[in-house]
C-alpha cells in the first residue's frame, strides 16, 4: 500500500548565500519527493490555484501520484538563510491557499497518511478525524500548527489546541523549539501523553531524537554534516520521509531515526533528494 501525503504545495523564493532561487516547496512536496525516490509508492493530496499547474511539474516522477484540487490561491513564501545557516531561516508569506476539505481526499488507498500543514487553518480537526475513522496511521509535521503571521512575517507561537488534534496523530514530527513550545522543556513524554506513540524531534545540526511511548525509550540520533550546503529548505521533511520509509519495515526505531537522518543531509547537500535507499544505506556504512 502507498503512504498518501496531505498538503499544500507551494511558491517558494529561496535566498542564501549563493543567491535568489524560485522552486515549488511546501512539505507535501519534500516529503512526497523523497519518500518516491526511496521507492515508496505516493499519493499526494494537494490544494493550488489552477493557474499553478506548472507547480506539480516537479512531481511528475515514479512512484508519485497526483490527486490535486484547485481553489483560488497558491500558498507561497520567501525563505531567507542569513550566511546560508541551516539552523536558522527567516520567513515571510505572500499567500495562503483554501484549507483541506473531507471532499478533497476521497477515495484514499493508503494504510499510513503524513499530513503537512503550513499554516493552523490548512488541516481542520474535522480531517483529522475522518482519516483516524478510515483507520489510517496518522503522522504529523507540526510546523503549520505553531506558526504564527503577523503581517507577512512567520514566527512560532504556542499551539493552544495540540490536545484536540494530537489525540488524532500517532507519528509527530516536530522540531526542538516546538517541542518545548508545547510542553517546557524535556516535554516529550508530555506530549506523547496527548496521544501520538512516536515523537521525531529534529535539532539541526545538533542531531534529533525519536521517542517511543511503546518502549517509553529516548532515541539520540546523531546528525551527519553535510560535505557542501547548497539548500536546506526541506530537510525536516526529507527526514520524517527517511524516517516512514524505514519504519514500514524496521522496528529498529534508532535504525530508522539514523537513516532519516542521513536523508536529511544528502538533501541539503544536492539542493534536492534524489537518492535511492541504497544510495543512502551506503553512505550510513561509510559513515
Amino acid at each position: 500500500m502507498p503512504i498518501a501525503v496531505i498538503g499544500h504545495v507551494t511558491k517558494d523564493t529561496v535566498i542564501n548565500s549563493l543567491g535568489e532561487k524560485s522552486q515549488t516547496g511546501g512539505t507535501a512536496y519534500y516529503t512526497a519527493i523523497a519518500l518516491a525516490r526511496l521507492g515508496i509508492k505516493t499519493h499526494v493530496y494537494t490544494k493550488l490555484a489552477e493557474g499553478d499547474r506548472a507547480l506539480l511539474s516537479p512531481m511528475h516522477v515514479k512512484n508519485i501520484e497526483l490527486f490535486p484540487s484547485f481553489c483560488g490561491h497558491t500558498t507561497s513564501f520567501r525563505n531567507i538563510y542569513p550566511k546560508n545557516d541551516t539552523d536558522y531561516r527567516e520567513q515571510f508569506v505572500g499567500s495562503i491557499a483554501e484549507p483541506f476539505e473531507i471532499s478533497d481526499i476521497t477515495n484514499m488507498k493508503a494504510n499510513i497518511v503524513h499530513l503537512g500543514p503550513l499554516t493552523n487553518s490548512d488541516i481542520p480537526l474535522v480531517v483529522f478525524k475522518h482519516l483516524k475513522s478510515l483507520g489510517l496511521a496518522v503522522s504529523l509535521d507540526m510546523q503549520g500548527f505553531m506558526r504564527k503571521i503577523a503581517g507577512k512575517k512567520v514566527s512560532k507561537a504556542k499551539w493552544k489546541d495540540a490536545k484536540k488534534f494530537l489525540r488524532h496523530v500517532d507519528i509527530l514530527k516536530a522540531d526542538a523549539n516546538e517541542v518545548e513550545l508545547i510542553a517546557g522543556k524535556n516535554g516529550t513524554r508530555k506530549i506523547a501523553n496527548m496521544g501520538p506513540v512516536e515523537i521525531v524531534i529534529t535539532n539541526g545540526s545538533r542531531g534529533s531524537l525519536v521517542y517511543s511511548r511503546k518502549q517509553k525509550k529516548l532515541y539520540k540520533i546523531p546528525a551527519f554534516k553535510p560535505v557542501t550546503i547548497i539548500d536546506a529548505t526541506g530537510a525536516g521533511d526529507t527526514y520524517i520521509a527517511g524516517y516512514l520509509a524505514k519504519r514500514i519495515e524496521s522496528n529498529d526505531i534508532e535504525e530508522c531515526g539514523r537513516f532519516a537522518a542521513m536523508c536529511a543531509t544528502m538533501k541539503i547537500e544536492n539542493g534536492f533528494f534524489n537518492a535511492a535507499k541504497k544510495d543512502v544505506e551506503k553512505r550510513l556504512k561509510d559513515s
